[in-house]
């Protein structure tokens, strides 16, 4: 989804091919993640059950 040319590397990494690779997957990930719980939120809305979920989103600190 992210190509390694695509992203920014945050500044508290060193900016060379391999982390840019790196992160770009990650970013592809989390981009990835938001998409799934975008169906289940509008799939939940269509079933008129929306109202009735609780949805707990959880994750551990980030990329290493």
């Amino acid at each position: 989804m992210f190509g390694a040319n695509e992203i920014s590397v945050p500044g508290f990494l060193p900016d060379d091919p391999v982390v840019r690779e790196e992160v770009a997957r990650y970013y592809s990930s989390v981009r990835r993640a938001d998409d799934a719980v975008g169906e289940i939120l509008a799939a939940l809305k269509s079933s008129g059950e929306e109202g009735n979920t609780l949805v707990l989103f959880l994750s551990d600190h980030g990329m290493a």
